[in-house]
């Protein structure tokens, strides 16, 4: 089995499970763990990550209004590498390459590797990820959602509710941020 990797998080998922040795394909972010920044890399990204915050929002901006994409798969590697599974995302076009260009490139290139979007949305959706089916990895997975699990567990129970329902002063909370406002309507004060 060859697994490539479009995502950071993933890679490190897959890791955790044990299948480094099964990785063929990074992103151009994956970093962790420091053992697999030698695998080939299957992404670019358009952005130049060197600039400031307030740059890369003007240039992501400009690319999702001309339609364009901001990260490219490099289909020739991945053509070479023939990959059976590969990891990907579909929770934020501005995150990560695409599902959309994932599948774009295996029907230009005639690849048949299944595709494997993980999109967890809430921390209980974390345990899940672990379903993605890939054999022979039952007994791992069920080891790290049981451990997954009982750190969910644990947050939970030492989590302070009531600080959350703390209305800011005024009704608004002002947040400045490389020239960047954005108001926050007001939080309803827990009833008591």
């Amino acid at each position: 089995m060859k697994i490539a990797s479009l995502l950071a998080s993933n890679t490190e998922i897959a890791c955790a499970l044990g299948l480094e040795d099964k990785l063929i394909g990074i992103s151009h972010e994956c970093d962790y763990p420091p053992s697999i920044k030698n695998k080939p890399v299957l992404t670019t990204s358009s952005i130049d990550p060197t600039k400031r915050s307030d740059e890369i929002d003007k240039d992501v901006r400009r690319l999702l209004q001309n339609a364009l994409s901001i990260y490219q798969v490099n289909e020739e590697l991945l053509k070479k590498l023939n990959p059976d599974i590969i990891m990907t995302q579909d929770q934020c076009e501005v995150c990560a390459v695409s599902l959309k260009d994932v599948h774009q490139a295996l029907s230009s290139l005639g690849c048949h590797a299944k595709v494997i979007s993980l999109k967890p949305r809430t921390l209980s959706d974390m345990s899940t990820i672990f379903k993605f089916g890939i054999p022979d990895i039952n007994w791992l997975r069920q080891e790290i959602r049981f451990k997954l699990d009982e750190k969910i567990r644990e947050i939970k129970s030492s989590m302070d509710y009531d600080a959350y329902f703390v209305s800011p002063p005024e009704g608004i909370l002002r947040f400045l941020f490389n020239g960047m406002a954005i108001d926050f309507p007001q939080i309803p004060t827990k009833q008591r």
